[in-house]
Order: structure tokens, then sequence, then C-alpha cells
């Protein structure tokens, strides 16, 4: 018959760990959070220095375009979407650079402070760096790859360049109006020109795009070790920001590799 006192004892070790893994894991989110604000602002620099003056650069011929030359409208809209989709291979790649990295290290760190707090002679295996580099490849991101979300911000941008052209056109704007209801004024910022709603869809990818990575290599940790590793359980941060799902996730638990993983939408 088994000892109860062994059995209550390592259930209070397991309740102490696991503890302790949530405290290191708490500390650990505010150093991921200082990364998403840098690569917002890397990505976002270069939507501004890249994406946008080469945008500005072809609607400026359309200096002395009118509506009824259809053919002329037609290249240009065209040569918005090469425009668009040309940045958005670019960006993506300096996303899946950064994010590789991101992955190596998360797992790094997932592992290093399992090793550090478990109280036993035991080595945590690593995920292998092809499964890691995997991660942002060729992993989906609520059903998408990484490089369809970017696919979607050279789009948009060139569709509100198009429109930007169309509606300048239809009411006798000059070029230098146009641009500037492209850009936006230096009176708001630049935060009032049809380019903002880019610059908004690009922060949410990116923001969303490490959660998920950092997520999925600490998964990757897990499989890893799943003779010891048990299971996940979700915890959300609960205040007064939280959306209704994270709330009714909070406290759910699941075996490894199985159930739903943050983040649990947009960010």
């Amino acid at each position: 018959m088994p000892d109860p006192r062994l059995s209550l004892a390592t259930t209070a070790l397991n309740r102490t760990l696991n503890e302790e893994l949530l405290t290191e894991a708490i500390r650990h989110a505010h150093l991921v959070e200082g990364f998403k604000k840098g690569q917002v602002k890397k990505i976002a620099h270069l939507v501004n220095q890249d994406l946008l003056p080469a945008l500005v650069n072809r609607l400026e011929m359309a200096e002395g375009l009118t509506a009824f030359q259809q053919r002329r409208i037609a290249n240009l809209v065209r040569s918005f979407d090469t425009i668009g989709s040309a940045a958005a291979g670019r960006l993506n790649d300096v996303m899946v650079r950064d994010l590789t990295d991101l992955s190596i290290t998360e797992s790094e760190w997932q592992r290093s402070v399992m090793q550090r707090k478990t109280p036993l002679n035991f080595t945590f295996n690593q995920p292998s760096l092809a499964t890691l580099e995997r991660l942002t490849v060729r992993g989906a991101m609520r059903g998408r790859l990484l490089q369809d979300w970017f696919k979607d911000i050279g789009r948009n941008a060139a569709k509100a360049t198009e429109q930007v052209l169309r509606t300048g056109l239809a009411t006798g704007q000059t070029v230098p109006e146009m641009v500037q209801a492209l850009r936006g004024t230096a009176a708001n910022a630049f935060k009032d020109g049809s380019i903002q709603a880019v610059r908004r869809q690009m922060t949410t990818i990116v923001r969303t795009s490490t959660n998920h990575v950092m997520n999925q290599a600490h998964e990757a940790v897990f499989k890893a070790n799943r003779d010891v590793v048990k299971g996940v359980q979700w915890v959300s941060t609960l205040d007064r920001r939280t959306t209704p799902i994270c709330i009714s996730l909070d406290g759910r638990k699941w075996p490894v590799g199985q159930g739903q993983r943050p983040p649990a939408h947009h960010q």
C-alpha cells in the first residue's frame, strides 16, 4: 500500500514547483513585452522609410492625370500592387529572422528555468534547431502563415493608395493633396493619413506573431520533455483590459500538445 505521506509530499512539491515556474514566467513576460515594443518600432520604421516613400513616389506620377485616363490609372494601380507585394516580402523576411532568434532564445529560457527550479538530478531536453525554425517559417498563426499576414499588409497599403488616387481624381485634388491624404499631416503626427490603418494592422501582426512564437517555443520544450511535463495551464492577467475569451480560459489545463494556446485573439 502506498505511503500517503509520500503522496502528499509529492503533491506539495509539484504545487511549489509550478508556483515558482509561474512566478518566473510572469517576470519573464515583462521582458518579452519590451521585445514586442521594439519589434513594432522596427517594422514601423521600415513601413515609414521603405513602403510609404515608394508609394508616395509612384502617386506623384499622377501629375496631370485625369479620371478619364483609365489606362494610365490601371498602370498606376498595378504599380501600387507591385510595391506593396515587394515591401511585404521584405517585412516578412525581417520578422522571420527576428522571430526565429526569439524562438531559440525562448526555448533556451524555458528549458533553463525548468532545469534550475527542479530539485532533481534530471536533464531537460532542448528542442532541435529545425523544430524551432519551423515555428516561424511554416508554423500557422490563427490558421495562416506569417507571410500571408504580411501579404495582407502589402495589399491593403496598395488599396489605400488606390483609393486616395481615385478619390483625388474624382474630387479634383492636386497631387500634393493626395499625398497628404495618404501620408497624413504633421499637425496630427501623421496619424490621420490612409496609411495609418496599415500601421495599426502591422502593429497587431507584430505583437500577435511575437506572442504566438514565444508560446510555441515554450510548447516545443514541453513536448521535448513529455515524460516529465504532463500538462500546461492557461493563466490570464485579469484586469480591465482582459478580454472575455481570456477570462474564460484562465485556469484551464490541457495535456502537452493539446488544447488552446495563446494568443486567443489579435493583440
